[in-house]
Formats: structure tokens, sequence, C-alpha cells
């Protein structure tokens, strides 16, 4: 027997779910969408009793989740990567819109159309739409040709109901958009934000309805939702452009569709863009791109961006403003004191003034 002759070790055995092949892996920006979004609804449901209730959809849709992508990819590839996607896909699209009553198979729905379309509308080798926005789109199509017959729910004022729903969204998002180069679009769609509110009245005289970041659902759109690096520009000039143009498009179908449609402008315009970003890529080649654009300062871009967001909780009483006694207790919103004959957020500081984590503590010590 030969040196090499000797018994070799075995190859540890190949996992096989009803014999189809399975890897497992694990995305650290999957898990990362995943802590974000999940921490995000585990805050509103801290407040607002409706979306505990919830949790045991999310979890069945989380279930539906796995077994669609496991049928899809057996189907498609002959084998599943198994990995925690489908869980960012589940809770970004319960993060906007939620149908109700009987239409609660909607959302399944949901789930089914975007791992399908992450399966099989792809373009070199990767997938070219959002999942969670185009999974809303193609049934917010339907949900608007009969508005109020198919149980969709518009959650944004309650996300923004909670008492520091901003600057978690804000602390949370930290740690996707450090990781990958993407605040870009977030800046961008934040800065045209300005722009809209003198462009748009004079247009659309009565109609204009430009969504402002500083609400916690608008500010989840475009921190956490627009921002898929699988499905946007990679060129920094195109991704400023990719988040202009969303919410530019964002402002025009919102006050359009009006009211009732106006959450439904939030998801629209995110598909038409997942399509045109290798075109806005190639427009980006030809132009010339500020060194201080590039991706290796994206740290200092972030900084830029949190540097936007503290002054602004801080200078600009919009707490003050969102907060309504009256809602919050419609909404059986909890920690919510009555305020009396005199100013509801005397009353109620965690919920008008900026961020503290004594007075978030304080409402949980009582």
């Amino acid at each position: 027997m030969t040196p090499g002759d000797g018994p070799r070790p075995m190859a540890p055995p190949a996992l096989s779910l009803l014999g189809v092949p399975v890897t497992v892996t694990l995305r650290a920006e999957h898990l990362a969408q995943l802590s974000v979004q999940l921490s995000v609804f585990l805050y509103t449901a801290l407040y607002w009793p409706a979306a505990t209730a919830l949790l045991p959809r999310l979890a069945s849709l989380t279930l539906f989740g796995f077994a669609v992508d496991f049928a899809l990819s057996a189907r498609r590839y002959g084998t599943w990567r198994l990995s925690v996607g489908p869980v960012p896909i589940v809770l970004s699209a319960n993060l906007f819109v939620w149908f109700t009553g009987p239409y609660a198979w909607i959302h399944y729905a949901v789930v089914l159309l975007g791992l399908a379309c992450k399966h099989y509308v792809q373009r070199g080798g990767r997938h070219v739409f959002n999942p969670s926005a185009i999974g809303v789109a193609l049934v917010g199509v339907p949900a608007l040709l009969l508005p109020g017959h198919l149980g969709a729910f518009d959650i944004s004022p309650w996300l923004s109901a909670t008492p520091n729903a901003l600057e978690v969204a804000f602390l949370l998002s930290l740690i996707s958009l450090t990781r990958v180069p993407v605040v870009l679009m977030t800046l961008a769609a934040a800065l045209g934000t300005g722009a809209l509110l003198w462009a748009l009245p004079p247009l659309l005289p009565g109609r204009a309805d430009v969504p402002v970041f500083t609400a916690s659902a608008i500010y989840i759109g475009i921190a956490l939702l627009i921002t898929d690096p699988a499905t946007t520009p990679r060129r920094p000039v195109a991704q400023l452009a990719f988040g202009f143009l969303y919410i530019t498009l964002f402002s025009l179908m919102s006050s359009l569709l009006g009211p009732d449609g106006r959450f439904w402008g939030k998801m629209l315009p995110l598909p038409l863009l997942n399509l045109l970003a290798p075109r806005l890529d190639a427009w980006a080649a030809g132009l010339p791109s500020p060194r201080l654009l590039d991706a290796r300062y994206n740290r200092w871009h972030v900084a830029a961006w949190a540097a936007v967001i503290v002054a602004l909780s801080f200078a600009l009483p919009f707490k003050r403003r969102i907060f309504t006694e009256g809602f919050a207790h419609a909404a059986e919103l909890r920690h919510v004191s009555p305020g009396g004959r005199g100013d509801p957020c005397d009353a109620n500081p965690a919920f008008c003034r900026p961020f503290s984590f004594a007075r978030e503590a304080a409402l949980w010590g009582r």
C-alpha cells in the first residue's frame, strides 16, 4: 500500500429535500435586511396592538415563502439554495400594505408573485425586480381598478404614530447603508422632495402631494425598500438619478391617484425603475463622476445622511405636528397619556420630542 492508498475521509452527505439537492447559503445583506425589517415591525408592535395580532400571519407567510422558494427553485434549477431570502420579502411587503378580512389571502399572492419574478425574470443572472415591490405592484393594479373591494389597508399612519418611529428606522437603516454603497439613492430622494415641494404645486394646483421623508413610512421606503443592490444602478450618478426619479414618480402618482391610492404610489414606480437601471448606468457612463461620489467614500455619504436626519430631528418640530392624541387613542396605541385641557405633548413627551433613550425607557417603566 502506497502512502496515497490509505482510507480517504468520506465527503459529508449532501443535504436534500424530497430528492432535491439543498445548499445552505447565508448572505450578509439578507441577514441585515431581515434584522432591520423585523426590528421595525417589532417596534411598531410594541405600541400598536394590531401589529402584534399580525405576527401569526407573518409566521404563516414566512413558511409559505420558503415552500414557494423551494418549489420554484427545484423546478427551474433542479436544486434549492436555502437562504433567509424569503423572510425580507415577507416583512418588506407587510411594512407597506395589509389586506384585511376575506382578502387576507392576497398577502400570499404577493409573496408568490415576488418570488416567481425573482426566479424567472432575470437579467445577467440577477433578478430584475425588487421582489417585494413587484409583488405589491402587481396586486396594486387590480386594487386600484376596484377601489375598496380588495381590503387593502395602508398602515403608514400607524407606522409613523409610534413615538420614535423615524429615529428607530434611521438607526436600524445604518446597518445596511454602511454595508452596501446605496445611500446616494436615499440622499437624492430626500433632496428631491425639497425640489418637488417647490415645483409640483404650480403643475398640479390643489392636487400636489409630495411625500415627506421625515414620515417613518416614507423613510423606510427610500432607505430600505428602493436600495436593493441587485435591482438598482451601480454607478454613483445613476444612483442619484434613480433616487430622484423614484421620489418624482411617487409624488406624481400620489397626486394623481388621490388619498385612497397614495400608498400604491410607493410601489408602482419601483418596478419601472428596476427595468431602467441598466440604462441609467449606461447613461451615467458617459458623464463625469466626481471622485467624492465613489463607493469608497460610502461612510462619508452615510455620515452626511446622518447629519441631515439628526439636524432635522432637532431643528423641526415635525413630531409635534404629527402627534394627534385623538388618533392615538382611536388606534389604541399603548402608553398614550390623556393631555386633559393642556397640550397633549406635555403629557406625552416621547411622542413629541426628539429621540431619547430615557424617555423611551420611561414609557415601559410605568
